[in-house]
């Protein structure tokens, strides 16, 4: 419940009731969770299931892992019944989901950044066509466990690009804008339209500059981060 308001005063929903549906959470053994769902410490299924495993009980890294996952949730409550039909791509999602889950940690001031780390190390990494891919092709990442580790690298960037370096000056209520797009969109617009709504730039542009940028940086990559929350990892 902490994650969850958490997320929701970050978010700062416009219709807060639509949240307040019932939520089950099924929490699973350690092994059946690497047994069914390896590498994953919980997961959310739908607007209304949370499925996590019994080391988050342990593991205050996991507090992370919460607000993640749980950020899913009520970004598909705000999407409302389209929120099954891939509307939003899936590096936007994860890219919040992220956001949320590393906002959360360093709120209760968990120092444990190997999770972080290894993202800034896979965007380091990505080439400037495997950025294209990410950005243009939305069945990225469904199936192979390493292209989806990819794909949410790519989601962070995404949103910290927003955050520090859209229009040269980027913006720093990214998380409160990217709420507005899930909520536009579950209201009838198009990703595309409620993303030029809340950041004043078309997506496909946006996008076609990340990977332009990619391209330039791949002899140099720790460019790539520079001014963003994970340039410590560099």
């Amino acid at each position: 419940m902490a994650a969850w308001r958490f997320d929701a005063s970050r978010m700062r929903w416009t219709d807060p009731r639509g949240m307040e549906a019932p939520l089950t959470l099924r929490l699973i053994s350690v092994q059946r969770m690497k047994t069914e769902h390896a590498g994953l410490l919980g997961f959310a299924w739908g607007r209304d299931l949370f499925v996590v495993s019994l080391a988050v009980l342990d593991d205050p890294f996991a507090n992370g892992t919460l607000a993640h996952e749980l950020a899913h949730i009520q970004a598909k409550r705000a999407l409302g019944k389209v929120s099954e039909k891939g509307l939003v791509p899936r590096y936007f999602i994860e890219g919040h989901g992220n956001i949320m889950g590393r906002a959360y940690r360093d709120y209760l001031g968990i120092t444990k950044h190997n999770y972080d780390a290894g993202k800034a190390r896979l965007i380091l990494r990505l080439t400037g066509e495997e950025a294209r891919t990410i950005l243009t092709d939305n069945s990225f990442g469904a199936k192979d466990p390493k292209d989806m580790d990819k794909m949410e690298a790519m989601g962070i960037f995404f949103m910290e690009y927003l955050r520090v370096r859209l229009h040269g000056r980027g913006f720093p209520d990214v998380v409160e804008r990217m709420g507005r797009v899930f909520e536009l969109v579950g209201r009838g617009q198009t990703y595309q339209g409620a993303f030029q709504t809340e950041f004043g730039a078309s997506v496909d542009r946006v996008a076609a500059d990340i990977i332009n940028f990619f391209r330039h940086t791949e002899s140099h990559p720790a460019e790539r981060l520079r001014g963003t929350r994970y340039e410590q990892f560099v």
